[in-house]
């Protein structure tokens, strides 16, 4: 019976023989069933089933005080509940070091058992305890791997939603552009007409309003444009050493209807000369115009705003201060973003798209430079500090622009205008025949091309975007039945590079939409006088 015990014991080491023998191990020994206990490996002095011997006790009647006395080595009795809650069999408890087995249904102790088990207690507290601990290795494993696969799933989930807002913004970057070139379209004829009615000496009050309000949509549209352009990447610089102060005066003369329309007093402290930097002198000026216009708009009538410029160290630093209704602590750090706006009234009397400090600080940025707010709170004013790298040179010297020999034609010099917005074609066609032009209008690329048969024009004013045959195909196309005919071309788009490309094909002049009356006169005048 000890031989069959040891090799019984043996099969309780092994996770697949393990049940089948401590079920005849009790019956070896005249049991009614037998458990495994262990340590367990958090709380000192507790017990619970051994990896793969799972059970369920009946009840915890007798079993707890019988586990609780097996904290030390030795033999163990006592009444438990088994194999029901109500009903009570005698229990033999094994006790050692590592492992404590449970013999029910036998008063007296089975010496063969106890004999088996000091033999083989060593070895199999072993087997279960390095089971055990291959398990939680196990366990661990598995946990880092879910936590891994967690970690590579949020990773992709991260990187989508960046794709996905990434593509967001690109599409709302290019539907801004595409809103700000769509508005000029209907604009070009708002503003020709307007023109006109002054032009006649048909003014009245209702057309100043209209003027101003066209003016203030015009603002509005080249600010979505220029927030769109940057944000983008596609703003072109046209870097020149030159003076600050050259910057501030064109700043001001940009803002100065606003200032008069609020009586601002204006106080600059620019020198005219040693505050030489290196930028581009058109957008510069668009800095310094949106930051005064800025303080002029959030202050009272008649408020003071004072312009600083100073030399500090490396940098040219301008500072804008005015008193009007400061800024929120909180907000300094925001004022930058598009389409952020101090709170207004209901009114919305200060109005604005919230983009101006954000081209501010996007063209300051790309000039190398950097931009801030202070403010000691509401209604205590505000500074707004612009600070750009010094450059020690001397201001650029521009160079005469390149002359066109003029066409020598008379009076009625033919015009062909071809814009597929009917409207604009017409009130352009009735200025230029206002000026005794004589005009002829086309609407599209083919009918452009036919009128050529009968109509032989010294200047084609094309809109680029036709449909059909769009401007820059259709220059190619006039080009080539009259070599020596003047192009001028009209779009919604100014940058560099779009009046690089005109150029490229052919065109004269470009004229950025809405098209003054006065930017119309000075490009014939040059082209044709």
């Amino acid at each position: 019976m000890l031989d069959d015990l040891v090799t019984l014991l043996a099969h309780v080491g092994a996770l697949g023989d393990r049940r089948s023998a401590l079920t005849r191990i009790a019956e070896q020994c005249g049991g009614r069933g037998a458990y495994v206990f262990v340590p367990h490996p958090d709380m000192e002095g507790k017990l619970l089933p051994a990896t793969g011997f799972a059970c369920t006790l009946p009840s915890s009647r007798g079993w707890r005080d019988l586990l609780d006395r097996c904290r030390n080595p030795g033999t163990f009795r006592g009444p438990v509940a088994f194999p029901t809650a109500t009903e009570t069999a005698p229990a033999v408890a094994y006790a050692y070091p590592g492992v404590v087995i449970v013999l029910v249904g036998r008063e007296d102790d089975c010496s063969e058992l106890h004999e088996a088990l000091d033999r083989l207690s060593p070895l199999l507290t072993a087997l279960l305890r390095a089971e055990r601990d291959t398990l939680v290795a196990r366990g661990d494993l598995a946990v880092a791997k879910q936590q891994a696969e967690r970690s590579d799933a949020l990773a992709r989930a991260l990187d989508l939603a960046r794709n996905e807002a990434q593509q967001a913004t690109r599409a709302k970057d290019e539907f801004l552009a595409m809103l700000g070139h769509e508005l000029r379209n209907p604009l070009a004829p708002i503003v020709t007409a307007l023109q006109v009615l002054r032009m006649n000496n048909a003014t009245t009050r209702v057309h100043e309003v209209l003027e101003r309000q066209v003016g203030h949509l015009q603002r509005l549209v080249d600010d979505l444009l220029d927030v769109s352009r940057i944000t983008r990447g596609k703003v072109d610089l046209r870097r020149e050493v030159l003076e600050i102060g050259t910057v501030i005066t064109r700043a001001v003369e940009m803002a100065r209807p606003l200032l008069e329309q609020k009586q601002t007093r204006l106080e600059i402290a620019v020198a005219a000369e040693g505050l030489t930097i290196d930028g581009d002198p058109a957008r510069l000026a668009q800095v310094f115009s949106n930051l005064i216009t800025n303080a002029a708009k959030y202050s009272d009538a008649g408020s003071r705003i004072r312009i600083i410029a100073e030399h500090a160290g490396t940098l040219v630093r301008v500072t804008v201060e005015d008193r009007g209704i400061g800024i929120d602590p909180a907000l300094l750090d925001r004022v930058f973003e598009r389409f952020m706006q101090v709170p207004q009234g209901i009114d919305r009397a200060a109005g604005g798209l919230g983009l101006g400090l954000a081209i501010v600080r996007s063209l300051v940025n790309a000039h190398a430079g950097c931009v801030r707010a202070s403010s000691e709170g509401v209604g205590k004013g505000s500074s707004f500090i612009v600070e750009l790298p010094f450059h020690d040179g001397a201001p650029s010297i521009a160079a005469p622009a390149e002359v066109q020999p003029p066409l020598s034609v008379g009076k009625h010099a033919q015009i062909l205008v071809v814009d597929d917005n009917r409207d604009a074609a017409e009130l352009l066609a009735d200025v230029l025949g206002a000026f005794s032009y004589d005009v002829r209008i086309a609407h599209d690329g083919p009918a452009a091309l036919t009128a050529l048969e009968t109509f032989r024009p010294v200047v084609a004013i094309l809109d680029i975007g036709l449909p059909v045959m769009d401007g820059y195909e259709l220059a190619g196309e006039v080009r080539s039945r009259i070599p020596e005919v003047r192009l001028i071309a009209v779009t919604g788009y100014g940058q560099a590079s779009d009046r690089e490309k005109t150029t490229r094909a052919g065109f004269d002049a470009h004229l950025v939409k809405p098209v003054t009356i006065a930017r119309v006169q000075e490009t014939l005048s040059r082209l044709l006088d």
